[in-house]
């Protein structure tokens, strides 16, 4: 895989200011209230519990928006005609400017969390919290370094698979604004469908029983819903990294087979203007038909 380390280390230059953001809403999230009461850290036993499990929801705005900005920032190029054939001027190939702009991209949402990792690893003290069982009641520790590795781990998951979505949304629009809006979609575009189908054959399919496993199996579609039903285990977990290299392959692909004058337009193959017409009006017309 070519790597252009001068375009690198222009692109860290021209986006700093993504994982300084990243770090300091990881760092006043958890780190700062840990810190401000660290002589009593049994009153926040359940606050870092549910951050270190993801269940937080200041974490999970974090994880959702900075990879979507850090891959619309990295390819914003491709939206624009004259900052394309500016780029695709270089003495580049466009696996290597792909490679290049993925990789930046994903060092600037790594780093926030691996800087907050280590904050936490190096403060990580115990706090206890109240646990009841049907036989028996005890205090858990739920600041354990093993927690917090388990929260650095999850998080990394969860942002390389919003990351590769929003990867693929830009290479299939042309501006930066559907590429945003898209990438936010197409990150809950299965377990919306799912939901709808699911919906659909409830109320119209006679005997169909969508069963005790419908929430969970809605939320597996992705990591950044599936944290919220319990921590991912390693079956999950080689799935969704499956999914992410699968869909950078794609993302390459789509890459070379881009036509750069189409930069500007909403979409720029015309499967996809078909598809997004189509699911823009299958999803419409079924909200509207369930509220009237």
């Amino acid at each position: 895989m070519g790597i252009s380390l001068p375009l690198l280390m222009e692109n860290l230059r021209r986006f700093w200011a993504i994982p300084v953001l990243a770090f300091l809403a990881y760092f006043f999230s958890a780190a700062f209230p840990i810190l401000m009461s660290y002589s009593q850290l049994n009153q926040l036993s359940d606050y870092i519990r549910s951050s270190l499990a993801n269940q937080q929801p200041f974490y999970m705005a974090v994880h959702l928006m900075i990879p979507v900005i850090a891959a619309v920032s990295v390819f914003r190029y491709l939206q624009g005609s004259s900052s394309v054939a500016v780029f695709h001027a270089m003495p580049f190939s466009r696996a290597k400017l792909f490679h290049t702009n993925a990789v930046s991209g994903l060092i600037l949402i790594l780093l926030p969390i691996l800087a907050n990792g280590l904050i936490l690893l190096l403060i990580a003290k115990p706090a206890l919290i109240n646990y009841q069982s049907t036989i028996l009641a005890e205090r858990i520790d739920v600041f354990t370094r093993m927690a917090v590795l388990g929260w650095i781990w999850q998080s990394m998951v969860i942002v390389l698979f919003v990351y590769a979505i929003s990867l693929f949304a830009g290479l299939v629009t042309g501006n930066s604004l559907m590429h945003f809006l898209s990438a936010i979609g197409f990150n809950f575009l299965m377990p919306g469908l799912y939901a709808v189908f699911t919906y659909y054959f409830t109320t119209y399919l006679f005997g169909f029983s969508s069963g005790e496993a419908w929430s969970r199996q809605l939320t597996s579609f992705t990591p950044y819903m599936k944290v919220f039903a319990g921590p991912l285990s390693w079956q999950i977990t080689l799935v969704y990294l499956l999914v992410v290299a699968a869909l950078y392959g794609i993302t390459l692909f789509l890459y070379h087979r881009r036509r750069l004058e189409r930069a500007g337009d909403p979409y720029v193959f015309h499967a996809m203007n078909l598809f997004m017409t189509y699911l823009i009006g299958f999803l419409g017309m079924s909200f509207l038909g369930v509220y009237f």
